[in-house]
């Protein structure tokens, strides 16, 4: 089932990409800057789903088709402060994530974190563009997005 999601995840990957339309990073940054400091705060109440179901969801999908184990590597594409970055690691010993995002700032929120939940012996951050991944193809086992679609 992964491999079928894969090929699909890299077809819309070239679709979404080759397309005119590219996001205005510089826009996307100046948005999470500004709100960085706060997004965390109170997030399950403004978001429509909140983090307790989508980690719900993403575990049924995972026991359906193949748990994560500590050798799996996971990207989480725009990953803000690391909500669900840190929520694989908490769930999953010793599994390896990576955390992209283009805003320091909200990498810098994700790090402090990171740091209080003692979890950065598994979630490394990397500041970039989700329209560039700085990784080679195949490279992680699962790679997950939660609000980068939209910009």
């Amino acid at each position: 089932m992964f491999h079928h999601q894969h090929k699909m995840f890299h077809s819309l990957r070239r679709h979404f990409f080759s397309t005119k339309i590219s996001p205005n990073i510089q826009a996307i940054q100046h948005e999470f800057k500004r709100q960085a400091k706060w997004f965390e705060t109170n997030w399950d109440s403004r978001s429509t789903v909140s983090t307790s179901t989508l980690m719900d969801w993403v575990q049924h999908c995972l026991h359906h088709h193949r748990p994560l184990t500590a050798t799996d590597r996971v990207l989480d594409v725009a990953c803000g402060t690391g909500i669900f970055a840190r929520s694989v690691a908490s769930s999953v010993p010793g599994i390896n994530v990576i955390g992209l995002d283009a805003t320091p700032e909200m990498l810098d929120q994700a790090q402090t974190k990171i740091n209080q939940e003692h979890l950065q012996d598994q979630v490394t951050l990397v500041q970039g563009d989700a329209a560039s991944l700085p990784f080679p193809d195949h490279a992680f086992d699962l790679v997950t997005s939660r609000l980068a679609i939209h910009h």
